[in-house]
């Protein structure tokens, strides 16, 4: 998928998170609402990290630099480390690991290596301000970055295992691909397959609707019934997911509508 859908279903998708902090914070629990703005942004950053492989043709290459180094760094690091014949032999892996797009960083070892990388450049760089300000460590917050960085990059990897080439998830120690029928880029002339836009529609209206929801009752509801109706809000949208997936692949053609007139839809929705 683009990086926008990545970044739009990725979001969507954990806006619950955020509406548990603030539903905190109207009880005067300012911490849980820093761990979920943690969480949520860090999500969406790592919704972009697994395109750090795709050389300066991704979203995140082009629109967030600064985050495109590091990861491109780790990316490299990560195939050194995986190519040192001991850790090769050790974990029996069978394959060379390449610099190719769709490789280690599209892997749930990737993701987690690459999360914990780069939680540990910002832990560095937290407890150093936090040091020079005289303030606090908290580490919760470190554990917030490193959920929202790794569940962020699955969250990719799930949005990916939709399209035609999908996902080897057992990569590189053994071979599951997961795939769809969905095209990242234009496959017939003139039309575009609609299905990802209508993911990041769906986690938007879903995440708004639940907001409106508990931000209304929140004083006449127990807070039991809230922490339900958000537990209810986090269960769809897992559910959703299998639900695209299956929606993902039927029928392309199905799904296919003139490039022109869903700019239109698009800007006047």
């Amino acid at each position: 998928m683009l990086g926008k859908h990545h970044l739009s279903i990725t979001t969507g998708f954990f806006i619950p998170i955020l509406v548990f902090g603030v539903y905190e914070l109207l009880n005067g629990s300012v911490e849980y609402f820093y761990y979920s703005i943690c969480i949520l942004l860090f999500a969406s950053i790592g919704s972009l990290l697994p395109d750090a492989d795709s050389e300066g043709k991704a979203t995140l290459y082009y629109r967030y630099r600064l985050i495109y180094y590091p990861m491109a760094l780790i990316h490299e690091i990560i195939i050194l480390l995986f190519n040192n014949q001991k850790i090769k032999e050790k974990l029996k892996i069978g394959y060379t690991i390449e610099k190719r797009h769709r490789g280690i960083l599209h892997t749930p070892i990737g993701a987690f290596l690459s999360s914990l990388l780069l939680t540990a450049i910002f832990f560095i760089a937290y407890v150093s301000i936090a040091i020079y300000l005289n303030i606090n460590v908290d580490l919760l917050i470190i554990l917030s970055v490193f959920l929202g960085l790794f569940f962020g990059q699955i969250m990719h990897l799930i949005e990916d295992s939709f399209t035609v080439s999908g996902i080897n998830w057992l990569f590189p120690f053994g071979n599951k691909t997961i795939n769809g029928k969905i095209y990242t880029f234009e496959k017939v002339k003139g039309k575009v397959d609609i299905r990802p836009d209508l993911y990041a529609w769906f986690y938007q209206l879903s995440g708004v609707i639940l907001l409106v929801i508990v931000l209304f009752y929140s004083n006449y509801l127990p807070s039991s019934m809230i922490f339900e109706i958000i537990g209810l809000g986090i269960v769809i949208n897992l559910m959703a997911l299998i639900g695209m997936y299956f929606i993902s692949n039927t029928n392309m053609n199905l799904w296919l509508v003139d490039k022109r007139t869903w700019r239109k839809i698009q800007k006047n929705k």
